[in-house]
């Protein structure tokens, strides 16, 4: 059981130290497949833990320590069908990288429900990266 469960931890952590994904190409892309233009982007970055500061803190030596960030992207979508949305978020989130769609919000046309009149999503992926002390 604990051998099982190390070895998922490890290779979620390979996953983490390995993924070099590009968030603007491949959502470009898949729209692209899809039929539709993003039309704005926006980057983000937040760093989720904080072993950097904390050795900082501690006085620790000045080796390269690993924290986990979360790159995302804004995007603005108009003028999608329902049907090309559903395709795009299963398309995202299906990926063997990590790759989570964290805020979604919808406007629809009042004239055709099935036509979306303006997506605004954020798009976020996750890996470990070096910081210096």
């Amino acid at each position: 059981e604990y051998l099982r469960a190390k070895a998922k931890l490890d290779a979620w952590k390979k996953r983490l130290d390995n993924n070099d994904l590009k968030l603007v190409k491949l959502m470009e892309d898949e729209a692209g497949k899809l039929g539709f233009e993003i039309e704005d982007f926006k980057e983000n970055k937040r760093v989720l833990t904080e072993n950097y500061r904390r050795r900082k803190k501690r006085g620790a030596s000045k080796k390269a320590v690993k924290d986990l960030v979360e790159r995302s992207q804004t995007v603005t979508i108009r003028r999608i069908s329902l049907e090309q949305l559903a395709s795009f978020l299963s398309r995202l989130e299906s990926r063997r990288e990590p790759v989570k769609v964290t805020q979604l919000n919808i406007s629809t046309q009042s004239s055709d429900r099935q036509v979306l009149r303006e997506v605004r999503m954020t798009v976020a992926t996750y890996r470990n990266e070096e910081v210096e002390n």
